[in-house]
């Protein structure tokens, strides 16, 4: 299988966990989490918690400063 590779927008304390896949053209925004072997199909909202296939925002979490 060849290898497919694309530019992708991670932002700030961003977390994509193993196993999982983030679809072309999709953005993580800043804080947002991608849980365990979970697929991003859209563009994940800040400060969000996302899993599944497709991943859907299970939670959000609070931002610490």
């Amino acid at each position: 299988m060849p290898l497919v590779a694309y530019r992708m927008e991670v932002g700030a304390y961003a977390w994509i966990c193993a196993r999982a896949s983030v679809s072309p053209g999709v953005k993580v925004g800043e804080g947002a989490v991608l849980g365990l072997a979970s697929v991003a199909t859209r563009d994940l909202e800040p400060w969000g918690v996302y899993a599944g296939v497709p991943a859907v925002k299970v939670k959000d979490r609070r931002r610490v400063h």
